[in-house]
């Protein structure tokens, strides 16, 4: 805010003042509009405002720019929580310039948080709140270690909301803290990082994906009754269920891979994103992407009567899950489709496992 009291003594009164409470090139940022004054604020758009309105204007309120923004290089790498008022605004700004969230999202971030309501629209946002929201934000990114997905969230998993402004009058309802960008970064716990079995030492890269940690490769602990095979060793049911992923890890349910599956536009969708990109699969691997970073492979798996089927063709993932009738279920990703698939096999069928962290 700047403090404007003698500023009817004349234009170089005004320049002093800015010059003295913002820095030698305060004035030079105003007319290039890299610093903007507040809505209701007419400084230097109608000449010689200071006569016009004596005595109005004693406080006005400075903000930066987009235009500032827009000339900072990228920040790959980093995530901006813009704890202030209007962060999240994303339509055209009033000054012609880049709406906030828009223009830092275009910084190349890993993720953005600003407030804002759901029509794109924002506002301020009370000093309480703004407090509370940092608070968990930083607890939770850095003790409690979860996901850029969820850390705005409440503890009832949902988006938190400024409730001293609530306001369901004139359609702009309630004032959310959201996120923009990537859903799976973590920022203490570096996903990419081995996990180390303590049974056999064996390495495996894990990846954040939403709210669950996955391994990002098929198991390879040689549990008895396991099979080695070209990528990791298959398992049937029974071994599976018995417990066959390292401490602190499990093998997934049905439920745990839908959860999975409905980051990625649910299952008609997510078999594309779960595919790994790699030469493994034979053609077409259609929409595969591996957005995901879950790596998906090709492993196909064992029959109950023991023959190996679909290596290269599809890659079949270990469920804890049973059907109806109490056929064991398995997840399925497959080069002809962009869909992933749940699917009962037969109990002695062997597929490869992805553990899943507790």
């Amino acid at each position: 805010t700047l403090t404007v009291f003698d500023a009817q003594k004349g234009d170089d009164a005004f320049r002093e003042i800015v010059k003295n409470q913002i820095g030698p090139d305060g004035y030079t940022k105003l007319l290039s509009g890299e610093l903007v004054f507040g809505a209701d604020e007419k400084v230097l758009q109608i000449p010689g405002w200071w006569k016009s309105e004596p005595g109005r204007v004693n406080l006005l309120n400075i903000f930066i720019s987009t235009k500032y923004i827009d000339e900072l290089p990228p920040m790959p790498n980093t995530i901006v929580f813009a704890n202030t008022c209007y962060s999240g605004y994303e339509k055209p700004t009033k000054h012609g310039g880049t709406p906030y969230k828009t223009a830092f999202i275009n910084k190349n971030l890993i993720s953005y948080y600003g407030y804002a309501y759901q029509s794109g629209s924002s506002n301020f946002v009370e000093n309480g709140f703004a407090q509370a929201m940092e608070d968990n934000f930083v607890r939770r990114l850095t003790i409690d270690l979860d996901s850029t997905q969820i850390v705005h969230l409440d503890a009832n998993g949902k988006e938190s909301f400024d409730q001293r402004l609530y306001d369901d009058t004139h359609g702009r309802s309630v004032l959310y803290l959201k996120h923009f960008g990537a859903d799976n970064y973590s920022y203490a716990q570096k996903c990419g990082d081995s996990l180390v079995d303590s049974r056999d030492g064996q390495k495996y890269a894990t990846v954040c994906i939403g709210k669950q940690t996955w391994m990002a490769e098929n198991l390879r602990y040689n549990a008895p009754g396991s099979t080695p095979y070209y990528y990791g060793r298959l398992y049937d049911p029974t071994t599976v269920m018995s417990g066959v992923c390292p401490n602190g890890w499990h093998a997934p349910s049905n439920a745990e891979w839908q959860q999975l599956f409905d980051l990625f536009g649910g299952i008609d969708k997510a078999g594309g994103a779960l595919k790994s990109t790699s030469g493994d699969w034979d053609a077409p691997n259609l929409g595969a992407t591996n957005v995901s970073g879950f790596k998906g492979l090709p492993g196909g798996y064992k029959t109950a009567a023991g023959p190996f089927a679909f290596l290269y063709a599809e890659g079949i993932f270990c469920s804890t899950s049973l059907d109806a009738n109490g056929a064991p279920l398995m997840m399925f990703l497959d080069r002809n489709y962009v869909q992933a698939f749940i699917q009962a096999r037969p109990t002695g069928a062997q597929a490869s496992c992805r553990c899943l962290k507790d």
